[in-house]
Parts: structure tokens; sequence; C-alpha cells
């Protein structure tokens, strides 16, 4: 991707870990598929890295009507810690994000999309994931970000929905559809890239007109001690 403002992916594609580091004005167009290829194994035995990264980024446009496959059956059975699962698709301290279009996040080993940083605006998208009892911990959408507008999302999956971790402000959560997981949430454990993951910093959240259909929870609310 080095080089390049606009990467269209319009055929199937299998891959390994893609990061993105310190790029500004950067389009990922993905109209095929773009298919996690053979299973990695984590450098320190405690993290792993994401099928797709964007770290440091400004500007950064994610669309296209294809499917991100996760292929998520090679890590399921497996707990969160031991050994570790790669999230799908993550955003690290990033600003000014466009996700939108009709693209399919599927089958993430672990959380499907980490927002982290600032301005994110995400549309029309889907996330699928089987059951929790299937496949644990593949949350849909996970913010610790402030200044985000989620709207016409379309999430069935068996953990949360859709998860504002801290820290996180000014989330405006709308006109979306979560199913089969845990509804909409507000806290939670830590988000996996602060540094104090006991401090639960989150303010101004605001979700309105979605529906929820056979979630655990509708809305819910939930901390996990000893955060404060």
């Amino acid at each position: 991707l080095d080089g390049c403002d606009h990467v269209r992916i319009s055929t199937n594609c299998t891959s390994g870990p893609l990061a993105i580091t310190s790029r500004r004005n950067l389009t990922l167009e993905i109209d095929g598929i773009l298919r996690v290829g053979e299973k990695w194994s984590s450098k320190d035995g405690k993290t792993i890295e994401p099928f797709v990264s964007f770290q440091n980024s400004s500007n950064i446009s994610m669309i296209g009507s294809g499917i991100v496959d996760g292929r998520g059956a090679m890590w399921w059975p497996t707990s969160i810690i031991d050994p570790p699962r790669p999230r799908l698709v993550v955003f690290q301290n990033c600003q000014d994000v466009r996700i939108v279009g009709n693209f399919t996040l599927l089958n993430s080993p672990f959380w499907t999309l980490l927002l982290n940083g600032e301005n994110f605006f995400v549309s029309d998208i889907r996330i699928r994931a089987p059951s929790f009892q299937i496949a644990r911990n593949t949350d849909g959408i996970d913010i610790a970000a402030k200044n985000v507008h989620i709207r016409n999302v379309d999430i069935a999956n068996g953990d949360d929905s859709i998860c504002v971790k801290s820290p996180s402000s000014n989330v405006l959560v709308e006109s979306s559809i979560v199913s089969l997981g845990n509804g909409l949430v507000v806290g939670t454990a830590g988000n996996g890239l602060s540094e104090n993951e006991n401090v639960a910093e989150i303010s101004n959240i605001t979700f309105r007109n979605c529906i929820a259909n056979d979630t655990t929870f509708g809305c819910h609310i939930k901390f996990k001690p000893p955060q404060h």
C-alpha cells in the first residue's frame, strides 16, 4: 500500500495481516473478498496482530461492496488469552475516518471492528459472526474514541453488538439493527489499547432509533472491577 492513495480489491484475495501505519489520505476499497490466509501466532504470547490495522493515520476511508472474511473458525475453539486471537479490523490512534458502503465484515476471530482516536463516521456496513456458543467475544463494533457517528449498520453476532468502551465521548449510534448478541452496551473491560484499563472515561453517549432483535439485553451499562 506504500505510495498509493486509493487501493481497490476487486477479486478474491487471500492475505496475512495488513498493517498500515502513519498514512494520510488513503482509501481502501473492497469490492471483492479479502480473506485471511494461514493462521498466524502471537509474537509475545500476550497480543496478536489484527488482520487489517491502521495506526497513527488520518483521513482514511474504507469503502466498497465486498467482504472481509476473518475465517474465525481457526481460532474460535480457543480461549481469549491462551492463545490470543486477532481482531479483524482495528483503527488505533486515527483521525477523520470514514467506514461506509455495503461491505460485510465476516467471521472475525475476536472483536470485529475497533475504533480508537477521533472523528469516525460508520454507515451501512454489515457484521456477521455465529452465536456465543460457537464464537465467543466476536464483538461487532467496539468504540474507544471521541466524536463517533454510527448509522444504518446491521450486526448479528454472539457477543456485544456495539460496545462503547473507555475512553469515549460524543458518540451517536442511530437507525441501526443489532441481532442475537448482547445488544447496545456502554462500559466493560478495557479496550486493549489504553495504558490504564481501570479508569472508565465515558461521556455523552446516545443510542436512538435502533432495533434489537433477540439480543441478551436491549441497551445496558456494565463495568468490571476495578474500573472506576
